[in-house]
């Protein structure tokens, strides 16, 4: 019973965090899953069903602009340390 407890808080962190509808924390969220995808196709498969969630959220060109920058410095400035 204690386990679920300390395990709720944590659920819901996760849960809210998926569902956000903030451009910048989505393509951080798709970033991240990227980077430590690595070449395991399987988590980047998971990855590019993150990409399609976060479609559905980003109908305003400014928010799709603003997710497709983020991506974009990601991809540049935040690559893996061993390439």
């Amino acid at each position: 019973m204690n386990a679920i407890k300390k395990l709720s808080p944590l659920f819901l962190f996760f849960l809210f965090s998926c569902s956000s509808s903030n451009p910048k924390e989505m393509a951080r969220a798709y970033c991240k899953c990227f980077l430590e995808a690595g070449s395991d196709q399987n988590k980047l498969n998971e990855c590019a069903e993150l990409a399609a969630e976060h479609k559905e959220y980003l109908k305003d060109p400014k928010d799709a602009k603003t997710y497709a920058e983020e991506i974009i410095r990601c991809a540049v400035y935040e690559q893996p340390e061993n390439r």
